[in-house]
């Protein structure tokens, strides 16, 4: 359920380099550029284990004269289920090259972030299986889900109430024994921008205000499948303060979720200093 494009390296892949272990399901990536002209990748350049499923990889270049190559790799790559590539180099599983998935250009389709729509005319509607319940806008799938990261014809999918989450935590490195609150001396210098990508500014005067209440950090909530914890659902930054309250960019309200597909979830905190937590317990969403 993700979107990658309009992204270019001097070196290998275009949009994903992988030299670890890496899996992508419902992903879009088209339109990137490796400027190497040797083994290069456009779109994903993979020198060890990768899986892919539901995905598009098309329309990705590699060298100065726009040469097309969507896929390099030298280990072979596990497609559990249908993928749409355009072309591949080095050691290639047997995708149905060539077919034009007739993408929209990259915009604002509903949902927090940017996709590429899929024409209605498209070779990647219908053909996914093992699909994620939605796709990178919280839409929902259908019982044919479609490949890439965007759903054809999909609707929102609406909780009813809306959901706050009242949560709070302590980070380690911040705070003293015996003492209850975290220290807040880089209040300061925070970034205005949440360094986790998910979109959320503030504002200076959030990030100076002092007393009990002052923000220590930016601090990132995720929302996890109870079936497959590793599957993200939903994730938002926000702020945490002094206290340990967890609080939306403002300095002070809980946090307000809208759109959650019906399920049963696991709610986990990540920060970029410290090990994550994941609640044990669940909430599920009817």
């Amino acid at each position: 359920n993700t979107t990658i494009s309009g992204n270019f390296t001097f070196g290998s892949g275009g949009g994903i380099r992988n030299a670890g272990v890496m899996t992508i399901n419902h992903a879009t990536i088209a339109s990137n550029s490796a400027f190497a002209t040797v083994a290069a990748g456009g779109g994903i350049n993979n020198t060890l284990t990768l899986t892919m499923s539901n995905s598009i990889v098309y329309s990705n270049t590699v060298g100065f004269f726009g040469t097309p190559e969507d896929i390099y790799s030298t280990r072979f790559i596990s497609t559990p289920n249908a993928n749409l590539v355009g072309s591949c180099s080095g050691v290639c599983p047997s995708f149905p090259y060539s077919a034009n998935p007739l993408l929209s250009p990259v915009t604002d389709n509903g949902g927090a972030t940017p996709t590429m729509a899929l024409l209605s005319t498209s070779p990647a509607i219908d053909v996914g299986s093992g699909a994620e319940s939605t796709d990178q806008r919280v839409f929902a799938r259908d019982g044919a889900p479609d490949l890439g990261a965007f759903e054809f014809g999909a609707a929102p999918v609406s909780a009813g109430t809306p959901i706050i989450l009242d949560l709070r935590a302590i980070l380690g490195g911040a705070t003293d024994l015996g003492i209850t609150t975290m220290r807040s001396d880089l209040r300061t210098i925070l970034p205005l921008s949440d360094p986790y990508g998910t979109g959320q500014t503030t504002t200076p005067v959030v990030l100076v205000n002092s007393g009990g209440n002052t923000i220590v950090d930016w601090i990132l909530i995720e929302i996890r499948d109870a079936t497959s914890p590793t599957t993200v659902i939903f994730e938002r930054a926000a702020l945490i303060q002094r206290d340990g309250d967890i609080v939306d960019i403002d300095g002070s309200s809980n946090i307000t979720i809208a759109t959650l597909p019906s399920g049963t979830f696991h709610i986990a905190l990540r920060h970029r200093n410290h090990m994550g937590v994941m609640a044990s317990s669940t909430f599920t969403i009817p």
